[in-house]
């Protein structure tokens, strides 16, 4: 039964890259078709070894070798067109395909040798897979799709905040992007280990992954559009590279602990500097994260703390509580207080 399912996920994986061949004639487009057509190769292949019916294709005995070579360059490349629509195809990105088209050259030779028996020829495969350059090679492939799938994550981590992971489409967009990761480990773990099991999970997981790409392609068409736009907004944020979440912690040890507020000459500028980020990034994070800008800001927080020392010390006049929370006049204390509960101080602390 996982055979079939193996064998229904790489069939799958041509479909839709058939189906991209149809599509606009874009370089994004040729690249996804190439990598699926790699990764359906990979699965049909896994299940004719698992099979045993690779016997009668002696010609694939070899084969896998090169496409789990191009596998890694091709994610990488069509990704990267992806997130930048503008991004041109470069002379230079041959080098990727460099290690695929060696092993392709050095693996020819070996299997047109072993042609001419078919089961002595798998059995000297399988025994030369297990400590021979071939196990070699593919353990190199495995490894090196796995850096570029880690180095993509990299450079696209900031996509992955909490505050992008909101939107459903970035929730879908990460489950894929970890799915392959451990597609990747369990693959490089079953040659490794020469363990069929993890194989074939492995394989399951590809055909889990094929459907999941067919039905996100179904629910959200501008999936591939939103996550260049999204990349784009990112790139343009003075936020980027900033750890969002430590800003908000400290900003919150600041306010509720430190009461920065209190500090009638606290600027934008003296806050950013503590919380070690500039003004332009304070200003932004304040407005997209908080929804808020900084004046308002301090004022919610001074406004809150008078609201406690009214109650909490009652011999202390109004005034004095102004200017303790951070207020620089009387006046501008009651017109913040009015606008914020809709009566003065002294009315509020009579309840």
């Amino acid at each position: 039964m996982s055979l079939i399912w193996m064998f229904f996920g790489g069939t799958l994986a041509w479909v839709i890259a058939l189906g991209q061949l149809v599509r606009p004639p874009l370089p994004k487009n040729y690249f996804l078709s190439l990598l699926l057509f790699c990764v359906g190769f990979w699965q049909n292949y896994l299940a004719l070894l698992y099979s045993n019916q690779i016997l009668n294709y002696p010609f694939l005995y070899n084969a896998m070798g090169p496409f789990v070579f191009f596998t890694g360059p091709l994610f990488y490349l069509y990704i990267t067109l992806v997130i930048d629509e503008s991004r041109i195809i470069r002379k230079r990105w041959i080098w990727h395909f460099i290690p695929g088209i060696l092993a392709g050259l050095y693996l020819a030779p070996i299997t047109y040798h072993l042609n001419t028996d078919k089961f002595q020829t798998f059995l000297e495969l399988r025994k030369e897979s297990r400590v021979g350059p071939i196990k070699q090679l593919l353990v190199l492939a495995v490894f090196l799709d796995m850096v570029y799938v880690l180095y993509l994550g990299r450079k696209i981590r900031g996509l992955f905040s909490r505050e992008y992971l909101v939107n459903p489409k970035m929730r879908h967009i990460l489950f894929f992007v970890l799915q392959t990761i451990l597609v990747i480990i369990l693959f490089f773990l079953a040659i490794v280990l020469e363990n069929e099991t993890l194989g074939r999970l492995s394989g399951g997981l590809v055909t889990f992954a094929m459907i999941y790409i067919y039905m996100l392609s179904q629910r959200y068409p501008d999936l591939i559009h939103y996550l260049s736009s999204e990349k784009k907004k990112y790139e343009r944020s003075q936020l980027a590279g900033i750890d969002i979440e430590k800003v908000r912690l400290r900003l919150k040890q600041l306010m509720e602990e430190e009461k920065v507020f209190c500090d009638e000459d606290l600027d934008l500028k003296t806050l950013a500097e503590n919380l070690e980020i500039t003004p332009h990034q304070l200003s932004e994070f304040l407005n997209q994260k908080l929804d808020t800008n900084f004046k308002s800001f301090l004022k919610t927080y001074r406004i809150e703390e008078a609201k406690k020392l009214l109650f909490e010390e009652k011999e202390r006049t109004t005034l004095s509580i102004g200017y303790a929370v951070g207020f620089n006049s009387n006046s501008a204390f009651h017109s913040a207080f009015r606008q914020a509960t809709g009566m003065t101080p002294a009315k509020y602390r009579k309840g």
